[in-house]
């Protein structure tokens, strides 16, 4: 886990916010959250669940914020979670009005996440399934708070498609796939979604060439899935510093 200073946040992105990055690289697979612990402190979360041991070269993160003026369409739940035994996960939903599964959505917890990732889809219309993924091995126990969860709309500068049919995943296990989104950039901040409920499949999207997103599926639903075969979407938002 890496901490950083952000200078004058309180201007910048907002507690409410959910927080997209990127790093200057193909991090190979290292799902990477960030989330606010203070007015002025960003926290960057990375977890590997590749497989393999993975080396992020020096370089650079990108951070955006994400809130009502830049999504299409929001919603919000007060919620407080369960405790979250390691490396486990719970799940809630939101309901988001218009919402159709394939919808590229992110969401924000306006609390410390203690190290806890977080991950949302549109599961069903109207509704978006909220994983709280605890890889830590010990307990964590999250103040009740007030979930937002965002459908990404002109933001994205680039879109990409395939269709994909993803193996079956045992429990634990994960697949990564490629998707071609042409003026695709590292450096740039990549999200996905897909035509199916993943059924507590988690991911994470990320630049790893150019013209070239590739995601990851990771089963933390705790039994095996074998998700149908459906299209595949990544969008990509240009960052100012892109190599």
């Amino acid at each position: 886990t890496t901490n950083f200073q952000t200078g004058n946040d309180t201007t910048q992105t907002k507690r409410e916010e959910a927080i997209l990055m990127a790093h200057n690289s193909d991090t190979q697979g290292v799902m990477l959250s960030a989330y606010k612990t203070s007015p002025q402190i960003m926290q960057v979360r990375g977890y590997n669940r590749s497989g393999a041991n993975v080396t992020i070269p020096d370089g650079y993160f990108y951070t955006r914020g994400i809130g009502r003026h830049n999504s299409d369409k929001t919603a919000t739940k007060p919620f407080n979670p369960p405790t979250i035994s390691p490396l486990s996960s719970e799940s809630t939903t939101v309901i988001l009005p218009g919402a159709q599964i394939g919808d590229l959505v992110v969401v924000n917890f306006d609390q410390d996440m203690q190290d806890v990732n977080l991950f949302a889809y549109v599961s069903a219309v109207n509704t978006v399934t909220v994983y709280f993924v605890n890889r830590a091995s010990d307990v964590r126990d999250l103040d009740q708070g007030m979930l937002r969860v965002y459908k990404l709309g002109t933001i994205v500068d680039y879109y990409g498609s395939s269709t994909y049919d993803p193996p079956s995943l045992n429990t634990n296990g994960g697949i990564t796939t490629t998707v071609t989104v042409g003026g695709a950039k590292l450096g740039d901040i990549a999200v996905f979604s897909f035509s199916n409920d993943l059924q507590g499949v988690v991911g994470y999207a990320w630049v790893s060439a150019a013209d070239t997103v590739s995601v990851r599926f990771q089963n933390e639903s705790g039994g095996v899935v074998d998700l149908a075969s459906g299209t595949l979407l990544a969008g990509v938002i240009e960052t100012p510093t892109s190599l």
